[in-house]
């Protein structure tokens, strides 16, 4: 999942730097973003399979959650890496989709001052979490 947000990152700074650039130079610097950020078929595509990825890994682990011990335990292995990196890439496109532009709604929200303030703590949260834990554990 580490590669995931890794691979992410590396696209967000790839997607600033479309911005920025003049009108006549996008097509042919950076042809995938400008494909994907003037074609609105591919758009809802992509936002139509990261919402599917998200959505059918919300009801797929309702049963692994009711008995994980009736699976062996290569099927549990390949449930839990293939659903929690999928989750992870269907979030992914849709935050993709927002940052493209094609979300209005999308960028209103991440441009509101609640929203920056939620992320800076949830980051922190994200810092210290691991502490934490081994504090309570090794209790």
């Amino acid at each position: 999942m580490h590669g995931i947000g890794i691979l992410a990152a590396i696209l967000y700074i790839d997607i600033l730097a479309y911005r920025k650039m003049d009108e006549l130079d996008k097509a042919t610097k950076s042809p995938a973003i400008h494909f994907l950020s003037t074609n609105i078929v591919a758009a809802k595509l992509i936002m139509l399979s990261g919402v599917t990825m998200v959505v059918t890994n919300f009801f797929v682990t309702y049963e692994p959650g009711i008995d994980a011990y009736s699976w062996s335990n290569g099927a549990n292995t390949a449930f839990f890496i293939f659903s929690r990196t999928t989750c992870c890439f269907g979030w992914m496109i849709i935050a993709f989709y927002i940052f493209l532009g094609w979300s209005k709604m999308g960028k209103n929200s991440l441009g509101n001052p609640l929203f920056n303030t939620l992320g800076k703590m949830v980051f922190l949260a994200y810092l210290i979490s691991p502490i934490i834990m081994m504090m309570v554990y090794s209790n």
